[in-house]
């Protein structure tokens, strides 16, 4: 047994850090096949046990290093990030040219657009500009169209001074020709009846006496006649007696 495991297998730290340092081999075997770390699990303590531990990780990077022809993990871990840095280079470059193709083939594609517009341009003409006659019945249809409008927002008032056109309360086509004296030569209330919206027409141009004023008239005039059949009757019944 070589004297590293019997250090480790008393659990002597300082020898065992002693004679790794001097360079002995932290992964030896002893005649029964036990390493140094399996001798200091059994009688060392963790100090002892986490230094061989350290060791033995040591030496399996030198071995590795020694294989992959003296690349440390720390070189492996720089060359990877300069490889991605590489890598990210390219994408971006790769982009910034393909958003200027992009951009050159939109610039294109409107340079044509114009040149095309320019070549096919079509200039509008109104009809009257290029001689072109007018069906009748449009212009008997636009006339149609305007005098129905006119005539169902008016009325014509027809009356011996003359005709006058008032406008309508609301749009409609009734009572469109009407007789001022026809509705002034009938009972007001008849009149009313078969003419509202004229009779309201002409009370808003002062043509006409408004409902208050009518009943006023009324009601002065049937005073005056029952004062008159009172009067009447007085003197009846005077000659009488």
């Amino acid at each position: 047994m070589s004297e590293l495991h019997e250090a480790a297998g008393r659990g002597d730290t300082a020898t065992v850090r002693r004679l790794l340092d001097e360079g002995a081999d932290v992964d030896a075997k002893d005649e029964r096949g036990y390493t140094v770390l399996q001798r200091a699990s059994k009688n060392g303590g963790r100090d002892l046990v986490n230094l061989i531990r350290e060791r033995e990780r040591l030496a399996a990077d030198r071995r590795r290093q020694e294989r992959e022809g003296g690349w440390t993990p720390a070189d492996r871990q720089r060359e990877r990030l300069r490889r991605q840095r590489e890598t990210q280079v390219a994408k971006e470059r790769r982009g910034e040219r393909w958003e200027e193709e992009r951009l050159a083939a939109h610039q294109s594609r409107q340079a044509e657009a114009a040149l095309w517009e320019e070549e096919n341009v079509v200039v509008e003409r109104p009809w009257w500009a290029e001689g072109r006659k007018v069906s009748p019945w449009w212009v008997v249809v636009a006339i149609t169209i305007v005098a129905v409008g006119f005539l169902g927002f008016h009325h014509v008032v027809l009356s011996g001074e003359g005709t006058r056109v008032i406008p309508k309360v609301h749009f409609t086509l009734a009572e469109t020709f009407v007789s001022l004296d026809a509705i002034t030569g009938m009972p007001f209330i008849a009149a009313r009846t078969k003419y509202p919206l004229t009779v309201k027409a002409l009370q808003r141009e002062g043509m006409l006496e408004t409902d208050e004023q009518f009943e006023r008239r009324v009601r002065q005039e049937t005073e005056a006649e029952m004062e008159q059949a009172r009067r009447r009757a007085e003197e009846e019944w005077r000659r009488r007696w």
